[in-house]
Parts: structure tokens; sequence; C-alpha cells
């Protein structure tokens, strides 16, 4: 939380990392993507702090950006660091050295002498530009909330719970402005202890550094798109050092090593945003589709939800309306391109976490389009027109005033959710369609709310679905965003789909009747 912190890397920081300020680790710039050495030697233009090093202000633990590995400080700012540690000169080392964040972001690391350049997730701001200067933006940022509490879901259900935020970061800020009350901390691994052991309700930090926490049962509630940028920083009047830091930055964009180093630590490839045109995985063609697993198009989804996924019985893969669609997608793509569902959490779908971390390449789970979800990534063309239904054995429920007595069960973070909050309708939430239906079934609750579409295989079974809520609703596919290349190909899929007939074909498949005619 140096600023929010955007994506994470495979590895997982140990809680009780702790690293001794006195520690000077040196990492060596063999690997720094530069092809030849510059053309200035390492001491013509830039004074260092100590000669033939570049010396590195830095906290760890802060994975992905900074993370201690068998006694060396290593992560994607160390990567870059080499890069502007070979602009400097052929024989220049790394030199990383672990300070204190607010002796960061303070500026005091730098006045004091001890570094040349601040590398440590640092969030640019008019404050600490007043006390450093910062290179070009190499990074974009978002805050996560990291939970277990199901009842955290957006900023207003925060109101009435204690936080665990990082001193002096983008996330104590936030927290701040929005009156929320918190628990201060030097490091992550502090934070998410105290949200383990009960002392806090959510840590709130970047994205990044919090998603290896996932594997340990936590959920990230939500995001939150803050705008902002990482940087480094660089002394007041060190322009030298400045321009070196900036062409490195520059031409790692240009000559894909940026792209390399990000999808290293990041576990995907950056945003076209932050690299050169045709830039990210090489010199790319203008209008190519760049995939996370070289010839799959991975779908991130969340079965079981009849007939968009469901779990075939007899192969174990994941079927339905929305695999087929994403068959069409694969193949618009190119003729050897296989689909690889990836069963997934709504919430991380629904968040756009899932796309940010790099799991997959396009989202496909029934996701109604919506202003909030269009922030947190590109949708396609809309696929399908949605309607709730209730589900019911209940007959005494036939419309929306019987249930003002009734408890229904909803999936969470989806528009059966927001219907049954809006309209004051009592509620019991669920991960997935399957447990909804089956705490009906069970008589823990008397209907389940869902898509129409989604509850119509379980009339079959003596159930009803009691009665409609139009919603106006409509499904669509969601892309990271300024993935145009990929986002075209999507739009183009369902178009040719929609024109030759394809559509139709599948829509009776999984839906058992014909398309209304505007989709067809």
């Amino acid at each position: 939380m140096r600023a929010p912190i955007p994506s994470s890397s495979s590895r997982r920081v140990s809680p009780g990392l702790a690293l001794l300020a006195s520690i000077t680790l040196i990492v060596p710039v063999g690997c720094s993507g530069s092809d030849s050495p510059p053309d200035t030697p390492a001491d013509a233009a830039v004074d260092l702090v100590s000669p033939g090093t570049l010396t590195v202000c830095t906290e760890p633990p802060y994975e992905p950006f900074e993370v201690e590995q068998e006694g060396q400080i290593v992560g994607l700012d160390m990567d870059l660091m080499a890069l502007v540690a070979a602009k400097l000169g052929p024989d220049v080392t790394v030199t990383p050295l672990a300070s204190s964040f607010d002796a960061i972001e303070s500026g005091a690391a730098l006045a004091a002498g001890s570094c040349d350049i601040l590398a440590s997730a640092v969030t640019i701001t008019e404050a600490r530009a007043t006390k450093f200067d910062f290179s070009d933006p190499y990074f974009e940022v978002t805050l996560g909330v990291l939970t277990k509490d199901p009842a955290i879901t957006d900023e207003a259900s925060l109101q009435d719970k204690t936080i665990a935020v990082q001193i002096a970061t983008t996330g104590k800020k936030w927290a701040d402005d929005h009156g929320l009350t918190t628990r201060e901390f030097e490091h992550l691994s502090g934070q998410v202890d105290a949200v383990e052991i009960g002392d806090a309700d959510a840590a709130l930090g970047d994205t990044p550094v919090l998603t290896p926490f996932l594997e340990d049962g936590y959920t990230l509630a939500f995001e939150i798109f803050t705008g902002e940028e990482l940087g480094f920083g660089v002394p007041k009047g060190n322009s030298d050092l400045l321009t070196l830091a900036n062409e490195a930055l520059a031409e790692a964009k240009e000559n894909g090593t940026y792209a390399e180093i990000y999808t290293k630590w990041l576990g995907g490839p950056p945003s076209d945003s932050l690299v050169a045109p045709d830039a990210q995985d090489g010199a790319r063609p203008s209008g190519a589709v760049s995939l996370v697993k070289e010839g799959a198009l991975t779908v991130c989804t969340n079965a079981p939800y009849e007939p968009f996924e469901i779990e075939d019985p007899d192969s174990h893969t994941t079927v339905g309306f929305d695999m087929d669609l994403a068959a069409l997608v694969a193949a618009q793509i190119g003729p050897d391109i296989e689909v690889e569902p990836i069963a997934t959490p709504f919430e991380t779908i629904e968040s756009g976490v899932a796309l940010e971390v790099g799991q997959c390449d396009i989202l496909a789970s029934g996701i109604t389009i919506n202003d909030d979800r269009r922030a947190k990534f590109d949708f396609s063309e809309p696929y399908f027109d949605v309607n709730l239904g209730v589900l019911t054995a209940d007959t005494s429920i036939a419309s929306e005033t019987d249930l003002e007595d009734k408890v229904v069960s909803v999936q969470l973070a989806t528009t059966g959710q927001i219907w049954a909050n809006r309209n004051g309708v009592s509620s019991r939430e669920f991960k997935d369609l399957g447990l909804q239906v089956q705490a009906m079934i069970q008589g823990d609750v008397d209907a389940a709310v869902g898509d129409t579409a989604v509850l119509t295989p379980y009339v079959e079974d003596g159930y009803s679905i009691a009665f409609e809520i139009p919603t106006g609703d409509q499904f669509g596919i969601g892309v990271k965003k300024d993935n145009t290349a990929l986002l075209a190909a999507v739009n183009q899929a369902i178009a040719t789909a929609k024109a030759d007939g394809t559509y139709a074909q599948i829509y009776e498949k999984w839906i058992g009747i014909a398309p209304p005619a505007e989709n067809s």
C-alpha cells in the first residue's frame, strides 16, 4: 500500500517475514533485457551514493513488487531497477536497501543520502512530488478489499466495520476520506494477520498484493478504481538519473521487456495503456489477439449455472450456452484455438479481478451488463435478454407481495441479490445456483430467485416459476479494459452467429425455444 497496488505474483509472502533496515543485498544486473551496453559509462553523468551500484530504497514484503527470496530482495520493481542500472553502465549492480515506507514516501531516505532511487510501489501524488521527482508511470493501481466476511460486498457495507490499512498508503487515505474505522499496520502481513484473528473485518490494499491470499479462503469483496499510478522516486534536481530511468522504462515498453517482467510477476500481460503500440509480447501485428495461454482461449466461468455453464457428467468438462459462444470466439481468433474453461468464484469474475490478475482471457458466466461492472472491464455486445424468475413449490407464492413473509435464496453478487435487497425481501446468500436450489429443497428457504433461463430446468422436478420479474437487463462477455483486439473478435463472433443462424441453434439447444426475433 505504498499506493494502490495492482495484481499479484504466483508466490506467497510468508506473513512473518521481517527485514532489518540495515541489510543491504546485491542483485546482479545480467538479466536486464538490454541487448547492448549504454553509450555512456556508468558514472559519466550520474553521481551515485556508492560508485558502481544503484542503491534502491524499498520496503518488502510487498509481493509482487518486492519480496525476499533466498536472501535477496526481488520483484517487479527490482527487475525494472536492473534496467535502470544497465543504462548507467555495463558493470553497475543493483543494491536494494530495506527501508521503512515512512522514510520512503516522505523523501527522508533520499534527503539523507541513503539511496539513489525509491522503488517500492510508490503511488504518484502531488504531496510526494513536492519531496522528490517521479519517473514516468510504470503501473496502474486499484485497491482491493480482502475479507472472509460475506456481509462485505461494497463500500456501504464497510461503514460499521474495522479495516486494516498500511501506514502512509493510498488505502489509508481512501479509508480516512470515506470515514471508515481503521487499524494501522507497518506491513501487509500485519493487516492480513489482523483479519485472520478477528481484530479487523477486512484488509484494504493494492489488489495485486492481496490476491495471493485468496488461496487461504479469503475473497476480494470488491475493487476500488483509483485512477492512480506508480512511479520511481529520484532526488529533486537529479535530472540525469531521472532521464535515464525514464529512458529505461520507455525502451522496455518498446522492445517488449516490460511486458515480459509484468507477466513474470503478475501472471498475465499488461494493459495496452502500459506498453507502446505493438510492443506487448514483442512486435505483435496490429489487431492481433494476445492470449493468456498460447493456443487456448481461457474462460473464467462459475458452474453450475445451467443452461449457461454446467459440468458434463460424462466428460467432466464445463459445457453450456456460454461455452458454445466461447467456441465461436475461439474460432474467430484462429482455427487451432481451443476453449479452456476455468472454474472461478462469481465475485472474482464480476469484480474484474480474474482479468486483472491474468487468470483468463474472457469472462463468460451469465454476467449482467451494468455500469459498475463496465468500470472494471469492457463488455461485448449483449447476447441474451434477462428476466428474473421465482422458483418454488409453495403454491401461495404468486406475486412479489406474497414474498413479504418468506425467505428466498439468491446468488452472491447477482441481479437476483440486488433485486431482493432493493425490494426488502428476506434472503439467504449462496455462492452458486446449486446451493440456492438445495436450500429450497431442504426447506431452508421458501423460493429461489435467479435468471429464469437457469431456473427453468428445475420445473421438471415438480417446481414452478411462480412469476417473472422483467429487468431490462442483458448478458455480455467480459474482456479486460483496453484489450480492443480481443473485444472486436468477441463481437464479430456474436454478430456472425446471429447472421448465419448459429446463435439461434445454440439458443434452442440450451433454452428449448427459439430466441426472440430481436436476438436472432
